[in-house]
């Protein structure tokens, strides 16, 4: 019985220990997290947007590259990141962005001097990054 316990007290232990190692080995980014997006992005205003004109005519912002954002959604298996600019506005990032999101702003500025903006087609708030 003895042995028996001392088993389960160690498997208990090892699973304490191992699975919430298991559990932050989440794909980054996620939600929450900042990223620096090494890529100049377009913000369209809307409706909601902070800087919604009253007539209805929606305006746009160039956003330079290198800026904080924020994820808000991230659904990195579709390849698919909703992330908010310092203006408060929305961007769907679809596409393979994992190589021109960063962790701080010198990765994405030595990225972004290197390589410039990558090959976007964008529609409304959504930005496609078009693969090399």
């Amino acid at each position: 019985m003895s042995k028996l316990l001392t088993v389960v007290f160690a498997l208990s232990v090892c699973l304490a220990l191992c699975l919430p190692a298991f559990a932050a080995d989440k794909p980054w980014p996620q939600k929450g997290d900042a990223v620096f997006v090494s890529s100049e992005l377009v913000s369209v205003f809307t409706q909601s947007g902070p800087s919604h004109d009253p007539l209805g005519v929606h305006r746009e912002t160039d956003i330079p590259a290198c800026v904080p954002m924020t994820v808000r959604k991230a659904k990195p298996k579709k390849e698919r990141w909703d992330i908010k600019n310092p203006v408060d506005c929305y961007h769907r990032m679809e596409g393979p962005w994992l190589p021109e999101f960063h962790r701080t702003v010198e990765e994405c500025r030595a990225r972004y001097t290197e390589r410039g903006n990558p090959v976007i087609a964008r529609q409304g708030h959504i930005h496609r990054i078009i693969p090399d």
